[in-house]
């Protein structure tokens, strides 16, 4: 066997042992890549740390691009415990993504990171060997259809409205009763040409007022 085969061969074994470690992860399904978000909205983007072999694991995020997008990066750029029979579901690691203030329409900005898989520290084996990484990308960009309307906002335009419209029928309830009342105060007697009693319509002076 001369030399470019036994270095083929040396490389095939290495990506055969080492790439179930590294490759110990799923992400976000994108159509084309790409995440669009209105102006101001948070997006998520999850990446799914999985261990299906048979040693704990470490996992660690490396971000390349994007950092200015990303909102916890804190939670994001670090080590990761992976137990053996984690899947999917089991450990999410989620970025909350927004665009940046200046975003021009039709622009798109990558996000670009890397996951590398090492023995935990109380695993042996592995340790002289090289990890293998393995990148991946994607792009956020402005949503360009109109953004609808939430529940809560048609709640909160709901309740103004019915404020208004009670405000609005009080006052023309209150204005009614005061002009009915300043009517009936200035009702005289027929017979002496004083002022009427307002409550009953009767006159004090004639007694014809019954609220005696």
């Amino acid at each position: 066997m001369n030399k470019y085969l036994k270095m083929k061969f040396a490389l095939a074994l290495f990506i055969l042992f080492v790439l179930p470690i590294a490759s110990a992860f799923a992400n976000t399904f994108l159509e084309d890549k790409t995440m669009q978000l209105y102006k101001g909205e948070t997006g998520e983007y999850c990446i799914y740390l999985q261990n299906t072999g048979k040693e704990d694991l470490v996992h660690v995020i490396h971000l390349y691009k994007g950092r200015d997008y990303i909102q916890n990066l804190n939670e994001i750029e670090k080590e990761f415990s992976v137990p053996v029979g984690t899947v999917s579901d089991d450990l999410p690691v989620c970025m909350k993504l927004k665009l940046p203030r200046n975003a021009e329409k039709g622009e798109k900005y990558e996000i670009s990171y890397g996951v590398v898989g090492l023995p935990s520290a109380e695993e042996k084996g592995m340790v002289s060997l090289a990890p293998v990484q393995i990148r991946e990308n994607f792009h956020i960009t402005e949503r360009l259809d109109k953004r609808p309307v939430s529940i809560i906002t048609y709640i909160i335009l709901v309740f103004v409205v019915l404020a208004l419209s009670g405000i609005i029928i009080g006052y023309r309830y209150s204005r009614r009763n005061k002009s009915a009342k300043e009517e009936k105060m200035k009702k005289r007697c027929k017979e002496c040409g004083r002022k009427i009693c307002f409550n009953c319509g009767g006159c004090i002076r004639c007694g014809s007022c019954k609220c005696k």
